[in-house]
């Protein structure tokens, strides 16, 4: 049986984002997707870099609708003024 997973990506290169904003960011993504199923892979760019940027790797729950789950982020994408949140979802066989 396949597996449901999703890369997700978000960034602020852009700078739109302080510091503090940044960090809401990413912990309004990352409850979302704790919600939605399980969090396989969690990272970023080095601290030191010119940007930030993290993405996720996320077992999404069967029982999960992922046109919600999409929703959900685009409500946080929107809030802190972002342009996208990248989304790649799939199957993937085991």
């Amino acid at each position: 049986m396949a597996n449901r997973y999703a890369v997700i990506s978000i960034g602020n290169t852009d700078n739109k984002l302080t510091q503090q904003e940044w960090n809401l960011f990413v912990a309004a993504v990352n409850d979302v997707l704790k919600h939605y199923g399980k969090i396989h892979f969690f990272g970023g760019a080095s601290n030191w870099e010119p940007w930030q940027n993290v993405a996720w790797i996320v077992e999404v729950a069967y029982t999960a609708d992922v046109s919600n789950f999409g929703a959900a982020l685009d409500v946080i994408r929107q809030r802190y003024k972002q342009d996208s949140i990248f989304i790649l979802e799939g199957l993937a066989e085991l």
